[in-house]
């Protein structure tokens, strides 16, 4: 069980509401808070119940109105502490009792160690910024030298730094009418560096009839993705929603189906090996169980060992709800966990990875609960990328998308973002360019985002020991070195990672 342990731990930020075990049959504590609009709140708390081997235990606000507002959940055994996180931006100044609920009505919940931080949305941006400088960013030293004069420091040169590649890949989603469009073409190119295929991947648009395969439209945008240095998730091999299968596939008997699975995996996998960085083996498999029910609850390990046979690629799940809806007891982080774990156990050592699709409703997102899953998520140090990110349209769209956006992109779990959209062609819900691929007010936050990460041409001067210090973006560098007296210069190339330790050291030698 994830995070379970015989003793709880002290309040993940300490000022408990708590601090020593309480029990309840019916859930309501006498702790009362005072929640105050626009503030952040992160909740968590080390629950366990008394009765069955598990039962799922929420934490909730109860208002004095008699609205209830769920703030997170996590699954618990009796006699083990489990970690309950999660929290709430609230939307109202008001009283509210903290309660706790068990699936099981007849469980007795203990509760220790109940925290509840609040955060103004300025401190939760001035964390972000701080995230980000962390694990985005790298400060390098550039000691810059006479090659004709034994090193000796050149004071005052001047250095242009010129970013030609950004490492974070953060992408979009591509359809088929990029297909023989140049000025979609340009769009995407000019954009984005990883990229996620509608429809043109699946299983219902490559077979639609039996036997009778076309990858004519894949096989363009492939070609398309490679040509432009355009990264690909391969989306995907199988999914177990019932309502997306191929028409033909409905019919098949067991022993035909099994026949057919195995002749899709090893087509799709065969023919794009090599050529995608990942594949969404099996789609949906906390929500759906078409091929579980018609082929025995074993069908997502046995394909995902077959993945990792065909493509060494990592292998992702990928489901909807984890980071957006903490009351979707399907996929809650735990669920999710424990079903990778299944799977990971029978692929030996295959790269694994958490695909978070990240389907954002109209309503104001709840950073808070997506930080608190994102933290859950990324402590099994699996890669977590958000897989198909969306907000639904209204007035508020472009507001709460760049709150989705900056969230993912400063949580160091976080190692890729693609989002579910695109021109207005493509007919997405959340649209970046009409149909003259003139941005939209999204697609003007999205250029904004993609310039803010990333670092700009800039000239610097080394001091008078020839040394300069400058903190940058993660990705390849062009520096380009003047002497400031003679007419001599020289370019180098530098690559600034996560693996570089703090204030790394580069030598450039002039030779004049």
């Amino acid at each position: 069980m994830l995070f379970c342990l015989k003793e709880p731990l002290p309040a993940q930020y300490g000022g408990g509401i708590f601090t020593e075990t309480k029990r309840t049959n019916g859930g309501v504590f006498p702790q009362k808070v005072q929640l105050k609009d626009g503030l952040y709140y992160v909740f968590s708390a080390w629950v366990q119940a008394s009765k069955g081997s598990e039962n799922s235990i929420t934490a909730a606000f109860n208002y004095s109105s008699g609205a209830i507002f769920e703030i997170g959940t996590v699954v618990a055994s009796h006699g083990c502490w489990s970690m309950l996180k999660g929290g709430v931006v609230a939307n109202v100044t008001a009283p509210a009792h903290i309660i706790f609920k068990a699936k099981n009505a007849l469980a007795e919940i203990w509760v220790d160690n109940v925290s509840l931080q609040p955060f103004t949305k300025e401190q939760w941006r001035s964390h972000q910024e701080q995230r980000i400088s962390e694990v985005r960013k790298r400060t390098i030293r550039l000691n810059i030298s006479d090659a004709n004069k034994n090193g000796e420091a050149v004071r005052g040169a001047k250095v242009i730094i010129n970013q030609v590649k950004q490492h974070f890949p953060f992408g979009c989603s591509m359809t088929k009418n990029i297909v023989n469009n140049q000025a979609y073409q340009s769009w995407f190119s000019s954009r984005f560096r990883v990229t996620t295929f509608r429809n043109e991947m699946k299983w219902y648009d490559n077979e639609p009839s039996q036997g009778q395969e076309n990858y004519a439209n894949t096989d363009f945008m492939v070609n398309f993705a490679q040509s432009h240095g355009i990264s690909i998730r391969g989306h995907n091999v199988f999914w177990e929603d019932p309502h997306y299968q191929p028409n033909w596939v409905y019919g098949l008997n067991p022993d035909q189906l099994w026949a057919a699975t195995n002749t899709r995996i090893n087509s799709v996998m065969s023919r794009y090996r090599g050529k995608v960085i990942a594949w969404d083996v099996v789609n949906e498999n906390l929500h759906f169980r078409f091929f579980d029910d018609k082929l025995g609850n074993g069908f997502s390990n046995t394909e995902y060992a077959k993945a990792h046979q065909l493509d060494g690629a990592t292998l992702f799940m990928n489901e909807y709800n984890t980071v957006e809806d903490g009351r979707d007891p399907a996929s809650l982080p735990q669920n999710y966990i424990n079903k990778l774990r299944e799977i990971q156990g029978s692929v030996g050592g295959a790269p694994i990875g958490i695909g978070l699709q990240s389907h954002f409703s109209q309503y104001q997102p709840n950073i808070v609960y997506m930080r608190s899953a994102l933290d859950t998520l990324g402590a099994t140090g699996m890669p977590v990328w958000l897989t198909e990110v969306d907000v639904k349209p209204n007035p508020n769209q472009v507001q709460y998308l760049e709150q989705i956006l900056r969230e993912g992109f400063a949580h160091p779990a976080v190692q890729g973002i693609v989002m579910w959209s695109g021109p207005a062609v493509d007919g997405y819900d959340m649209t970046l360019a009409d149909n003259n691929f003139r941005n939209t007010p999204v697609g003007d936050l999205v250029d904004r985002l993609l310039n803010e990460w990333r670092s700009e041409v800039e000239e610097f001067t080394a001091d008078d020991n020839g040394l300069l210090e400058v903190s940058l973006f993660h990705g390849e560098y062009e520096v380009t070195v003047l002497h400031p007296t003679k007419n001599s210069s020289t370019i180098q190339s530098v690559e600034i990672n996560d693996k570089l330790p703090a204030n790394e050291n580069f030598h450039i030698h002039i030779h004049v």
